[in-house]
């Protein structure tokens, strides 16, 4: 078992970048929590125990979490919808795993022959089972596993995998600060789609920090994403110059700095009182890639609210991807103890 864990803790330093259309099971990448997406899609180093925060930092669990659940349900694009379910459990003296299944679903599609005959309906679907668990070093320090099952199908297409996550984490509750790195999808293909034909899973390295400030009720972070490559840039059609003499196209470079930014996401969320909380945030990657050139948009950017009512609470965000469209992602999460200690009452 001790060969196994180090086995894949060096994995992730063998594998090549896997960046969106080069890798398969991508529904892993999306955010779900309504808190998340808000502040930008990528936070993972909360200071309270949102048990959402497991799924994307498994450090970040613990004690606080059992008997927590979270829903969540997100309002695509069209009619894909996707969301999770959470949940954390006792585990003794050993502390505490949580639990939780995933899910996308893209809707149902026309089946139709080489001819063009419509032969019914077809769906496609994808779901990931997981777990995560963390164990304590320190009370600063804490490092954390977790491990997907996964479930691929469209159409008469089946795909079994797998993945993990490895993650340490830092906290420092005298000085409000959290910092993580999180190892992400290091996995494979039990079954691929097509036999003899392996796909890579969405392997990404994030490193995230956040501090909530002493004298004002605000919790800001910066998340630096896919850190295991550094151009994340594409060739645009719209970044390019045309040689007015001869007509030749050619494709513009991008500076360092645009590569730089396109690893950052930041946000930050404002503590109205006990009952309400305001987010915000804004992806640069996400903006870079959903920009038009003749049509300001407002992609990369994000923002919503948590509503605590009694024991319950409810998150909601609104995040815009593409100009025609925005998500709505809505959560609501509670402790269950606090439910039934009250309703006991």
């Amino acid at each position: 078992m001790r060969k196994l864990a180090t086995l894949l803790l060096l994995f992730p330093f063998f594998l090549s970048a896997q960046m969106g259309g080069k890798s398969t099971y991508q529904f892993l990448n999306l955010t779900t929590s309504g808190r998340i997406a808000a502040m930008g899609g990528d936070m993972f180093t909360f200071q309270d125990s949102d048990i959402n925060a497991a799924y994307w930092n498994p450090a970040a669990i613990d004690s606080n979490m059992q008997r927590n659940m979270a829903l969540n349900y997100v309002d695509y694009v069209t009619d894909v919808n996707y969301g999770s379910v959470g949940y954390g459990f006792r585990l003794g003296e050993a502390g505490t795993l949580v639990g939780g299944l995933r899910y996308i679903n893209y809707g149902s599609f026309v089946k139709a022959d080489e001819a063009g005959n419509i032969l019914g309906k077809f769906y496609a679907v994808e779901y990931a089972l997981h777990g995560g668990y963390a164990y304590q070093i320190d009370s600063n320090f804490s490092v954390g596993a977790g491990l997907k099952l996964i479930y691929s199908s469209f159409e008469q297409y089946n795909s079994l995998g797998m993945a993990t996550d490895w993650a340490i984490n830092y906290r420092n509750r005298g000085k409000r600060i959290n910092t993580a790195l999180v190892i992400s999808n290091v996995g494979f293909q039990f079954n691929p789609y097509i036999e003899g034909s392996r796909e890579p899973v969405p392997f990404e390295i994030k490193l995230g920090f956040s501090n909530r400030l002493e004298h004002m009720p605000l919790l800001w972070h910066i998340t630096l994403e896919n850190l295991q490559k550094f151009d994340l840039s594409y060739d645009d059609p719209n970044n390019t110059t045309t040689d007015p003499n001869t007509g030749q196209v050619t494709q513009l470079e991008y500076g360092f700095a645009d590569k730089v930014l396109r690893h950052v996401a930041v946000g930050g969320e404002l503590f109205t009182g006990k009952a309400l909380n305001i987010r915000f945030g804004y992806n640069f990657r996400r903006q870079k890639e959903m920009q038009l050139s003749s049509i300001r948009t407002s992609s990369g950017f994000s923002w919503g609210f948590g509503l605590r009512i009694k024991q319950v609470r409810i998150d909601y965000s609104n995040v815009r991807y593409l100009m025609s469209n925005t998500s709505n992602h809505i959560s609501i999460s509670a402790s269950l103890d606090d439910v039934f200690s009250r309703s006991n009452k």
